[in-house]
């Protein structure tokens, strides 16, 4: 719960002190605003075998900028050409993470570091990063992309992706973003719709006009990755910028399923919040 809130605020504080704001000046303002985060959660001896993943979509002047460390999961789906640009989990056997770690004292042991974790990046778990400081690292991955009309961003816990393969989750977003409803052209409502759904809240928090769409969209995630057994924890956070025309149809060679159809009034009852948590 600190990182939620404590990140941001970081970011923001950056920002403001920083008057030339160009593209690498607000990737390295990312990284540091994580690396801030995770010496302060260091810093409290009660947070010493309490750890986190963390993944953060930021958006200024038409351009998207995400960092993460872990393996919560960001897709972005370009409204254009129906393209998905998509992070890569930190987990220890990856072959740039077990590099980096073979230069460290650490080990990997049945695919975790330490034979503890099952991920190389992560806030907190400073019982590890005491062993060595350069093994288990809070440094994000960051990248940027244009941010236009249409366009959607999904950010997932690993309790998602690891029940869900990445290419059907993309599916829905683009099955989502086809609905012409989404799609009218409105200078004046070029708006960012946010939509928050976690297993310990009683209720998504959602902003804006058009967000039950959106809320919608985070709820038949979560209730996918739940249909299909997962017991860990879930999230799902969608950003969809209004405009722009419908994301065409778009057919991945190597795809687990079909495309399928979304149907979200079979996950939606505004009279049961049982129905996703």
């Amino acid at each position: 719960d600190y990182a939620i809130g404590r990140i941001p605020e970081l970011l923001q504080a950056k920002l403001n002190n920083t008057p030339d704001k160009n593209e690498e000046c607000i990737k390295q303002l990312l990284i540091s605003s994580f690396e801030e985060c995770d010496k302060e959660i260091g810093e409290n001896s009660k947070w010493a075998r309490q750890g986190s993943t963390a993944a953060l979509a930021y958006v200024r002047e038409g351009k998207l900028y995400t960092a993460h460390t872990g393996d919560s999961r960001v897709f972005l789906v370009k409204q254009a050409d129906g393209s998905v640009i998509e992070t890569t989990d930190h987990k220890p056997m990856a072959s740039r993470e077990l590099t980096r770690i073979g230069k460290t004292t650490a080990f990997v042991t049945d695919k975790r570091l330490y034979g503890i974790l099952a991920v190389s990046r992560a806030l907190g778990d400073f019982y590890l990063k005491n062993r060595d400081k350069s093994a288990l690292i809070a440094t994000p991955e960051v990248f940027s992309e244009t941010f236009g009309p249409g366009d959607t961003v999904v950010i997932v816990s690993d309790g998602v992706t690891d029940a869900l393969k990445s290419c059907p989750a993309a599916h829905c977003v683009r099955q989502w973003t086809r609905e012409e409803s989404w799609a009218q052209e409105d200078d004046e409502q070029k708006r960012v719709i946010l939509s928050y759904g976690g297993r310990d809240h009683a209720k998504n928090t959602v902003i804006d006009a058009h967000s039950e769409r959106a809320a919608q969209l985070a709820i038949y995630l979560l209730n996918k990755a739940l249909f299909k057994n997962s017991s860990d924890n879930l999230t799902a956070l969608v950003l969809h910028q209004t405009g722009g025309k419908p994301c065409p149809v778009h057919h991945d060679s190597d795809a687990e399923t079909t495309e399928e159809e979304f149907h979200p009034d079979e996950y939606w009852d505004e009279d049961d919040s049982s129905t996703w948590y």
